[in-house]
């Protein structure tokens, strides 16, 4: 079984050398770069190294977990495969028919490829996070998910999963400005407006600002910087002097004469909103999952299926055939069956009865007589000779 675990992980592997697995698993020493120095021969893994990340999806991977404690419980019972449709969003009619689209698991993984989840299900089954249950429905195995045997250790935080998961390239090039949206809140959400009444602060405390700098030289607002410069400033809340001078209209000479005075004020905010954004992040994460020892006994979850025995239905559950036990009928020489020879018929009620012969008794050798046999009695009236 461990060498069979071995070969799945092996196959599962998309960012070690296949060579140096394989030399290793015979105490051999191989590198990837004697694997690259011949692209030609190079394996799969080598040549795409740089179209794999290595995240940490722990809390991915506790997620699924509890995916698996709230909906393969009981006699509820599903697929690896409905679980990475469920995670993907995909909207299939069992998904539909067992109201998981409504579940927040729906979705949660859309982002990702479907390799990808279906990997990262396979890794915590050979990790013993969680287990397949194999059962038998009409002659065909059906694997379903339950909870594995050390998922407890995983549940309490010691563990730490790391995955390697493909990266797009859209991805790869635009990473930083989606990690940038994915962090913005809803206009209309709770955040959104506390974060716009921010922005406000800033954009009053750099008009202010400005005033008193127009007004130490006689001058107009408008004449020392351009007025949507500002709005720009209060909305980005730039923290060094390289992202300041991204922004329009700034130009190194404006930096020389003012630019450090902004920069102070936008400073301090943009600390500020580092500090909600961040306690909202929390928050969030502790909504979700509020506690990762949340009353579930897993230790006890792992082993409520492990004592319990399935019938297997076998021929789809039809009646067993009853056994008789067979019997050789005996043959003459010739090969023919000899005449069954059964017990004579008693005479049917009222028919007549035979007069049984009376015979003599006949002594045998030893002197003693032979016992009678059985006679009727002759009917009173009757002579015997008749």
């Amino acid at each position: 079984m461990q060498n069979l675990t071995r070969m799945v992980d092996y196959c599962e592997n998309v960012t070690d050398c296949r060579r140096s697995q394989q030399l290793n698993y015979f105490a051999e020493h191989f590198t990837r770069e004697q694997c690259l120095e011949n692209r030609a021969t190079a394996c799969d893994n080598c040549l795409k190294r740089g179209e794999y990340e290595t995240i940490d999806a722990t809390d991915i991977a506790k997620e699924m977990a509890k995916c698996v404690r709230d909906l393969c419980s009981g006699t509820k019972s599903f697929t690896l495969l409905h679980l990475v449709d469920l995670f993907k969003g995909s909207e299939t009619k069992k998904i539909k028919d067992n109201n998981h689209h409504n579940t927040k698991y729906h979705s949660r993984l859309a982002q990702w490829e479907k390799a990808d989840i279906k990997r990262l299900l396979h890794k915590m089954v050979l990790d013993n996070y969680l287990r397949e249950q194999i059962i038998f429905i009409n002659d065909i195995p059906q694997a379903y998910v339950r909870i594995g045997s050390a998922i407890e250790n995983l549940m309490q935080g010691g563990i730490r999963i790391m995955f390697a998961r493909h990266q797009k390239d859209a991805a790869k090039k635009d990473r930083s400005k989606q990690e940038e949206v994915l962090m913005m809140p809803k206009a209309d959400s709770e955040l959104g407006k506390e974060l716009k009444e921010l922005e406000e602060k800033c954009h009053n405390d750099l008009l202010e600002k400005m005033r008193t700098l127009a007004g130490e030289r006689n001058a107009h607002i408008s004449s020392l910087i351009n007025i949507q410069t500002i709005r720009e400033m209060s909305r980005v809340m730039p923290a060094t002097k390289e992202e300041m001078m991204k922004l329009p209209h700034i130009t190194a000479a404006n930096f020389e004469k003012f630019g450090q005075q902004l920069l102070d004020i936008t400073q301090n905010y943009a600390a500020h909103k580092l500090s909600i954004m961040l306690d909202a992040k929390e928050e969030e994460q502790f909504e979700e999952n509020p506690d990762d020892d949340d009353g579930t006994n897993w230790s006890v979850l792992a082993k409520q299926d492990l004592g319990a025995k399935r019938k297997r239905s076998w021929g789809g559950g039809s009646v067993p055939k009853r056994r008789y036990k067979r019997t050789g009928r005996k043959t003459t020489k010739g090969g023919t069956p000899r005449k069954r020879v059964g017990k004579k018929k008693s005479p049917r009620k009222g028919s007549p009865k035979k007069k049984m012969a009376r015979t003599a008794a006949t002594t045998p050798k030893g002197g003693k007589k032979a016992p009678r046999p059985f006679q009727l009695m002759p009917l009173p009236g009757s002579s015997r000779g008749n």
